[in-house]
């Protein structure tokens, strides 16, 4: 995760909120967090999902399709 960096800013937010006693804030920034792990993990899911499917989709199509039957002839008009 290269933008995990987002997670220790909101959590320092956060800190600061609780010392301040800004506890609805704090919440807010609970929340956020959450929502911000959720996000990163998303985008590393596709990114692999991408790193895998790029090797299928630098071949000519024939061949990726090919590769994918054996066995099967595939015809091009």
């Amino acid at each position: 995760m290269a933008n995990e960096w987002i997670i220790d800013v909101l959590a320092d937010l956060r800190q600061y909120a609780l010392r301040h006693h800004y506890l609805a804030l704090a919440e807010q920034l609970d929340d956020a967090i959450v929502v911000a792990a959720g996000e990163l993990m998303v985008e590393a899911e596709e990114t692999d999902t991408l790193n895998l499917a790029a090797p299928l989709m630098a071949r000519p199509l024939i061949s990726a399709v090919s590769s994918r039957a054996p066995g099967r002839l595939v015809s091009v008009t």
